[in-house]
């Protein structure tokens, strides 16, 4: 199973939401979840998160890393693949390096409390 995490959209970036919303439908079909994350629901202005899961994938069996890293730097969002498998995630910062980097942290139980 792998969670991909789109990291961040502010209260004005609704349209940005959904653009990425249907830029994930056409890359990879068929989540088996789909949440938004508010960093703080009392602040009308906080952030946004937007969570696919994906039961049957990994991160060794996905393919569309350039297609994910380009629509990142496009929109100027961080993405983060995590594989609860493994505990491994690969991480793309537009703002960074031009590469994924590859880490592991151990389980991410934020992402497991999101699992329908």
């Amino acid at each position: 199973m792998i969670t991909i995490n789109w990291l961040s959209f502010w209260s004005d970036e609704k349209e940005n939401e959904e653009k990425c919303k249907i830029f994930m439908s056409l890359v990879i079909k068929n989540p088996n979840t789909v949440k938004q994350v508010i960093e703080d629901v009392n602040d009308p202005e906080s952030n946004t998160e937007l969570i696919f899961q994906y039961f049957d994938l990994t991160i060794d069996s996905l393919d569309v890393w350039d297609e994910l890293r380009d629509f990142a730097r496009e929109m100027e969002l961080y993405v983060i693949v995590y594989d609860h498998s493994s505990n491994d995630r690969k991480g793309y910062w537009y703002d960074e390096d031009e590469t994924w980097v590859l880490q592991n942290f151990g389980p991410i139980t934020n992402y497991d409390k999101l699992i329908d």
